[in-house]
């Protein structure tokens, strides 16, 4: 009966998601019945966490039987912390999430703030639209809002204290794979990639997306074992939430209806507990949120990669090439971690020839071997998509991230391999190393190769004599490669993270960071700000329009001059500087119109020929003088009080 119901509830969710509504009553429906929904299924997921709260208790006794974990946790926990600053690393993503954040703190609906106005003495959205992230992140920091106040800092808050619950969910997976010494590894591996820092210390939802893939791992591997009802229950709605934590994460749902029909089979009957049967229902708004998404092409920024397709086998090709400069680069211009790239991509490739022939022993035990495996597929899989991406250039500061799961998968695999194959895995390893620093040292100038050149070659030396001595002594490995990686965090990551080459090239963050010490600097929030996208002053509590608006109604502007109705008007440009002549020229989308003087209050340099600066901008009394009949009232920055609607408005 259980069983029917089951799959009843499949077919009423996939039905309702794809035939019930039309676009427009979609949106709505995700816009209105997103957070309710969502909210159901976090509340169950933490529900069926309290009635198996005896794993969980049991963690930190085994963690505090010995101080070392407890301290490698901490230990890079704050070094994480510590290698970079906080702030938005990724525009418009991180701004976007905050601003969902905020309307689902004040309203309770999955929306982005389009424009925001003080209307009667209360700042108020009054117009937004949805977007096409998935909304599982910004959910968490509306409960962050809710607890603790609106404010944007909760966007870092959120990944300050989901940073040292990833990294102790990757020792207690790695522990549970091999021992002690291999979840230590897993955790320094984690440590030594400098995106990883990028990522703890910003406002997107990476993080959390690595948090909720271990926790399904690991609630995976209960399942397996325990074979219970509050088991499945904790490990399906896991995988609720997972998949709507970021765009491709719907793919697990694949390895974990899988597990779940594995253990049916171990048990011998079907196991259905009533959230189990319901579960299908809390993902209805998934397929209608990503049906309206792909209607809407500019979602995607073609126009910002001068492709005419989202998704094509032909970027495979140049997109893996570019994967492999990422992943083997050696030098500071990259988030990378080539030592975590060489261990974590070798084992995940060796363990996957040796897992794939045994998964049907692996369900009768080593059911992490079973869970670690299904996984792995399944990251592959999502990076294979990424792949395709049009936006798929992992050189590229903004596509960095995609590869973050399949590195989490590489350093989960490593100590697991390192303890089956010591000997084979490392020698593979090194040739790969001699293999990457050949090709390395090719494109070094000569000054370049006495400067660097030279300790690749020692230091493939060193590595190498000291991985011929372990085997041919047949010493324990795992010290040497642990030793390995705290010199690689020491000498390698510590000078990349310092120099930041790698964030330096991406002028947006730069623009955010300007943005936002202004703020600061500026706490009363009485002024009207604009810029090419509001968003970033909305989020912070100031009244904005993007700067199109200003330029094609500027007559708004002048009444709320008349009617000193802000303090001051305030602006965002950039500016490139003529190379020949030292000629300023706004920056096209910037640029304010023939209506308004301004005043430079802030000027920074961000590349070469290009400033970024904020203005205070005047009206010109005389533009005016003969249109004050004229001035239309539905205009922006209007403060008259609108509805927030489901549909893009910018």
């Amino acid at each position: 009966m259980r069983l029917v119901l089951l799959a009843l509830s499949v077919i009423l969710s996939l039905g309702f998601s794809f035939f019930a509504l039309d676009p427009s009553w979609a949106a709505r429906f995700v816009t209105y019945a997103g957070y309710p929904l969502l909210f159901a299924t976090f509340s169950i997921f933490v529900y069926s966490l309290f009635k198996i709260r005896g794993q969980w208790r049991s963690l930190p006794g085994q963690m505090l039987k010995s101080p070392l974990p407890v301290l490698t946790i901490g230990g890079c926990t704050g070094f994480l912390f510590l290698q970079e600053p906080f702030g938005f690393k990724i525009l418009m993503d991180e701004v976007i999430l905050l601003g969902t954040s905020m309307s689902m703190h004040f309203e309770k609906a999955v929306l982005v703030p389009g424009m925001a106005n003080d209307y009667e003495g209360s700042f108020r959205i009054i117009e937004a639209y949805l977007d096409k992230r998935p909304y599982f992140h910004p959910f968490l920091i509306s409960l962050l809002h809710d607890l603790t106040g609106y404010r944007p800092a909760n966007a870092f808050i959120l990944n300050i204290i989901l940073t040292p619950v990833m990294l102790s969910l990757a020792y207690s997976f790695g522990r549970k794979l091999t021992d002690q010494r291999g979840g230590i590894l897993s955790v320094l591996l984690l440590t030594s990639l400098p995106l990883l820092a990028q990522n703890a210390t910003g406002g997107h939802f990476e993080i959390l997306n690595l948090v909720m893939i271990l926790i399904v791992m690991l609630l995976a591997c209960r399942y397996l074992q325990k074979l219970d009802g509050p088991s499945l229950t904790a490990f399906c709605y896991a995988g609720l939430l997972l998949a709507q934590t970021r765009y491709e994460a719907g793919v697990f749902v694949i390895p974990i209806g899988i597990l779940v029909l594995l253990g049916w089979r171990r048990k011998g009957e079907v196991l259905l507990p009533w959230p189990v049967i319901f579960a299908p229902l809390q993902l209805v708004c998934i397929p209608m949120q990503f049906l309206i998404s792909m209607s809407k092409t500019y979602f995607w920024q073609l126009d910002d990669t001068d492709k005419d397709q989202v998704f094509s086998l032909g970027f495979i090709g140049e997109n893996l090439q570019d994967a492999a400069r990422y992943f083997f680069h050696y030098g500071q211009t990259n988030s990378n971690s080539l030592l975590l790239s060489l261990l974590g991509l070798t084992a995940a490739v060796c363990f996957l020839a040796y897992a794939l022939p045994r998964l049907g022993r692996f369900t009768q035990d080593q059911h992490s071997h079973l869970v670690l495996a299904s996984f792995l597929l399944a990251v592959l899989a999502s990076f294979a998509l990424a792949m395709g991406y049009h936006w798929g250039q992992l050189t590229d500061p903004v596509a960095s991230r995609f590869c973050l799961p399949l590195l989490l998968m590489g350093a989960l695999a490593a100590p697991l391999t390192l303890k089956k194959w010591a000997g084979p895995f490392l020698l593979i390893t090194c040739g790969m190393f001699g293999y990457t620093a050949w090709f390395h040292l090719w494109d070094l100038e000569r000054l370049a190769f006495i400067r660097s050149g030279i300790g690749i070659i020692l230091s493939f030396l060193l590595i190498s004599a000291g991985t011929l001595y372990i085997l041919r002594k047949k010493r324990d490995p795992f010290n040497f490669v642990i030793s390995l990686c705290l010199l690689f965090i020491l000498f390698v990551t510590v000078p990349v993270a310092s120099n930041h080459r790698y964030t330096g090239r991406y002028t947006p963050a730069k623009e955010a960071s300007i943005i936002r010490r202004f703020f600061q600097q500026n706490p009363e929030k009485d002024y009207f700000f604009t810029s090419r996208s509001p968003l970033m002053a909305i989020t912070h509590g100031v009244s904005s329009v993007n700067v199109s608006r200003v330029a094609e109604k500027p007559e708004t502007i002048w009444r709320h001059y008349l009617h000193h109705n802000y303090s001051a008007f305030y602006a965002f440009q950039l500016v490139d500087v003529n190379g020949e002549t030292g000629e300023l020229v706004v920056v096209d989308h910037y640029d304010l119109g023939p209506a308004f003087e301004i005043e430079t209050v802030v000027e920074e340099r961000l590349i070469p020929l290009q400033l970024a600066r904020i203005v205070r901008f005047y009206p010109k009394e005389d533009y005016f003088q003969n249109d004050n009949e004229s001035v239309e009232e539905s205009a922006p920055g209007s403060t008259e009080e609108t509805e927030p609607v489901a549909a893009d408005t910018l």
